[in-house]
């Protein structure tokens, strides 16, 4: 979608999504038209993460009031519990309501708002859950880059081929935690992420609600992972 209007900046652009700030702090998140983009902008708009949002009628823009909007690339480390909790609200509003789940974290596609709100935006890293096997079907190649990978899509050799819907809790773990440990999450390859387990000992959030959480997302047997602040 082309927009001619002078007074439209466009300040983030990806494959899936571009966003744009017009005057008196507007904001409109574009979409493919192509993409079935309800899932997605529902589980942002129903659970209030930013209140006051609304769409279009054919779900290929979001609107929304803010003061800031920026990548977690950008972000300054700020309200880390907030965060953490606006992604697991939209998290398990997609699992619980949509069946669908997504397959891994980018830090490009976070997207922080007003710095406290936290939503994460792609369709293409969206999945559908097979619900009695509890499990996603992986039927397109990604590469090292695109998110932060659990251990069993490393391991991934053959396509299509499925593996657990809570490998999307280890990748949320992961970013979670390079984002904690951090100036810039680009500062750390992929491969590093092998040893995320020790790098979740060194953080000075050790013994909180916090640490335990991503100790449960980072369990290696996938049907045991859980999230839950106790």
């Amino acid at each position: 979608m082309i927009n001619t209007n002078k007074n439209v900046k466009r300040i983030i652009q990806t494959d899936d999504f571009s966003i744009l700030q017009k005057e008196c702090n507007l904001y409109t998140i574009e979409f493919s038209p192509y993409a079935n983009n309800q899932p997605l902008i529902d589980s942002i708009t129903k659970t209030n993460i930013l209140v006051g949002s609304t769409s279009s009628h054919d779900y290929t823009q979001l609107f929304f009031k803010a003061t800031t909007v920026e990548t977690l690339l950008q972000h300054k480390k700020k309200h880390c519990l907030e965060i953490t909790a606006n992604l697991i609200n939209q998290l398990h509003y997609l699992i619980q309501n949509t069946n669908q789940c997504f397959i891994g974290y980018s830090p490009e596609n976070t997207i922080v708002i007003d710095g406290n709100k936290c939503i994460y935006l792609s369709t293409e890293h969206l999945f559908p859950i097979e619900t009695k096997k509890e499990t996603i079907t992986i039927t397109y190649p990604f590469t090292k880059n695109d998110f932060f990978l659990s251990p069993e899509l490393k391991t991934l050799k053959v396509i299509p081929s499925q593996t657990h819907y809570k490998t999307s809790y280890y990748s949320l773990a992961c970013l979670i935690i390079y984002s904690l440990i951090t100036k810039d999450v680009k500062t750390y390859t992929i491969e590093e992420s092998d040893n995320i387990s020790d790098m979740l000992e060194c953080i000075s959030i050790k013994e909180t609600k916090l640490y335990y959480l991503l100790k449960r997302c980072l369990h290696e047997e996938p049907s045991k992972r859980s999230i839950l602040f106790l």
